[in-house]
Order: C-alpha cells, then sequence, then structure tokens
C-alpha cells in the first residue's frame, strides 16, 4: 500500500483512492485544462471525479462522525477559472453531508507557493461546535475563494498542514483528506514523507 500511495502522491493517478485504514482515506482529483489562451477548464471534479465522489460518500455515512479535510491547490497553474470551480466542488461535497459539530466537520486547507489552513473545523472549542453547512459556505466564499494564486505548488507543506490539523481531530471520527490539484509538486520534497506520516496515524477510538 505504500506503493500505491507513493505513486498517487507523485500524480501518477492510476488510482484515485487510498486505504489507510478502515477509517482513514487519501483521496487525489486532478484538475484538466486545455492548451488554449485563456487556460479553460476542460474538467469539473464533481464530474471527472465521480467515482472518487461516490467512493467518499459510500464510505462516509452521510450522517455520523466525519472529519473532511479539503486540500486545495490554488498555485498559478489553477487560478482563475479553475479555482472558482474547485471552491465550488468543495460545496457541492458538502451537500452530502450533515454538517455540524455531531456529524462532520470540515478543514480546509490551500496551498500554492505557501500554505494556509483557511477553515479549520477539527478542533473543537466553543466557535466551531456554532458551525453547520450555511456558515461553512460563507467562509469559503468570504476566506477561500478570494485567494491570491501562488506561483508554485507546495503539495508536501500542505499535507503536513493537514497532518497536524488530523492531530487534533476527534478520536472516533472517520477521516478523509481530499486533495484537489492541477499538478505535481514543484517546490520543496516530495510528499511521500508527508503521507507515511499522515499512513502512521492512529486513534485509540478506532479500537
Amino acid at each position: 500500500s505504500f506503493v500505491l500511495l507513493s505513486r498517487i502522491l507523485l500524480q501518477s493517478l492510476s488510482e484515485k483512492c487510498i486505504v489507510l485504514s478502515m477509517k482513514l482515506w487519501i483521496f487525489v482529483i486532478l484538475i484538466d485544462f486545455s492548451s488554449r489562451p485563456g487556460n479553460i477548464v476542460t474538467s469539473n471534479p464533481v464530474t471527472e471525479g465521480q467515482e472518487v465522489v461516490q467512493n467518499l460518500i459510500d464510505r462516509c455515512s452521510t450522517i455520523q462522525e466525519n472529519d473532511l479535510i479539503f486540500v486545495l491547490d490554488r498555485s498559478q497553474g489553477i487560478a482563475g477559472r479553475g479555482w472558482a470551480v474547485v471552491v465550488n466542488f468543495v460545496k457541492d461535497i458538502l451537500e452530502n453531508f450533515v454538517v455540524d459539530r455531531l456529524n462532520t466537520r470540515v478543514a480546509v486547507i490551500t496551498f500554492g507557493t505557501t500554505v494556509r489552513v483557511d477553515i479549520n473545523d477539527l478542533d473543537p472549542n466553543p466557535k466551531t461546535d456554532s458551525e453547520n453547512k450555511c456558515t461553512v459556505n460563507e467562509r469559503l466564499s468570504a476566506l477561500v475563494e478570494s485567494q491570491p494564486p501562488g506561483l508554485y505548488t507546495a503539495t508536501s507543506a500542505a499535507l503536513d498542514a493537514a497532518y497536524h490539523v488530523l492531530l487534533r481531530s476527534r478520536t472516533t471520527s472517520k477521516k478523509a483528506i481530499i486533495v484537489v490539484t492541477h499538478s505535481r509538486y514543484n517546490i520543496g520534497h516530495s510528499p511521500i514523507r508527508e503521507a507515511i506520516k499522515i499512513l502512521s496515524l492512529h486513534w485509540s477510538g478506532w479500537d
């Protein structure tokens, strides 16, 4: 499974889902663009990644404890119309889940040259306890959709941020990391190191 995980994170993308355990998965979706001027999006993650989306929904019942981490590429190659597609993809996915403190909690990490944790409701506190699908969508529009593009694709740093978000998440929840990107990393080291760290995670509540 380590070889398969490495292959995915290096953008071979011959597989779209990695089962890290019965309760932790990494999904990878690739955004395609045409070669014509204007960088026109030729694939929509909701349709092109339908198998991934359905796999996620099948594995994570919509009414139960789920922790979803969206890791979104905002590098220069995906800026403009592509970025709007990515943000709308997150909103469309969340339509399939009950988002609140008892069921699905959401984190959104964006990355280009640098990494930002824009939304993190996986860490329980009085503020996140009141979050729901409407408030998450509002923050997606206010905090994420307006993000300026980065020049490079720092995938390893983004997965490292996801790892640290996971560390403070609920011990009993199912967990999925959804990576949406358009290309192989081009800054920093290979994301394999971070994949290994995520692979090693285990919570006592899973026993």
